[in-house]
C-alpha cells in the first residue's frame, strides 16, 4: 500500500503545480489582453484629436464637465494638459 501511496501524493503535487501554471498563464494573458486594449484605444482616441480637434476638445469639456468642473475650468483644462504635455516632449522628460 505505501506505493499506491507515493503515486498519490506525487500525482497530487504535479496537479497542483499543473494548476498553478494555468493559473498563472491565465493571468499574464488576461493582463497582457488589458494592455493591447488600452493601447488600441489610445491610438484610436489620438487619430480622432488629429482628424476632428474641435469635436474631441469639446467631448474633453463635457467630461471635466461631469465630474465636477464648472463650463469655464472644462474648457481650460484640456488646453493647460496640452501645454504641459508640450513643454515636457520639449524639454526631452515625455
Amino acid at each position: 500500500a505505501t506505493g499506491g501511496s507515493h503515486l498519490v501524493l506525487t500525482a497530487g503535487l504535479f496537479g497542483a503545480i499543473g494548476s498553478a501554471l494555468s493559473m498563472a498563464t491565465g493571468a499574464y494573458l488576461a493582463e497582457r489582453s488589458v494592455t493591447e486594449v488600452a493601447a488600441a484605444n489610445l491610438a484610436r482616441e489620438r487619430e480622432e484629436v488629429l482628424a476632428h480637434p474641435e469635436e474631441e476638445k469639446e467631448e474633453l469639456s463635457l467630461y471635466y464637465q461631469l465630474k465636477g468642473l464648472t463650463e469655464a475650468e472644462a474648457v481650460v483644462r484640456p488646453a493647460v494638459a496640452a501645454s504641459v504635455r508640450r513643454r515636457r516632449r520639449s524639454s526631452g522628460r515625455g
